[in-house]
């Protein structure tokens, strides 16, 4: 797990970004019609990536420009708890390896787990 999270932090500190090509277009469907109550608000994150992002600068957690870092480890995260991991311990090894006190790291794995897993 640690492996894991030291990778991560390396592709976050490089700036790499390692996210798959976007998938080719699908067929043309029509557009559902919203009413005012359920139509998006201006300004609104399009993706889980944006709105994912927009939570943690929040909740005043540093984040780099482009976020790809922080959705990668937020999948990572996923992926994780998925298997043996537990929140607290992945908190843990997040502010250990990556620069981001424990309160951070914890509101990090609560928002990934709220928005990715």
């Amino acid at each position: 797990m640690r492996r894991f999270l030291v990778a991560l932090a390396l592709l976050a500190l490089a700036g790499c970004s390692a996210a798959p090509a976007p998938a080719p277009p699908g067929p043309s469907l029509p557009l559902p019609v919203t009413t005012a109550e359920e139509a998006p608000v201006a300004n609104a994150p399009a993706n889980v990536d944006e709105q994912y992002l927009a939570a943690l600068r929040a909740a005043n957690v540093p984040t780099s420009v482009s976020g790809s870092a922080e959705v990668q480890i937020a999948q990572g995260i996923c992926k994780q708890l998925a298997g043996t991991a537990s929140a607290a311990g992945l908190a843990r090894d997040i502010a250990s390896s990556m620069g981001w006190t424990t309160e951070q790291a914890t509101i990090i794995v609560e928002t990934a787990q709220r928005f990715y897993c």
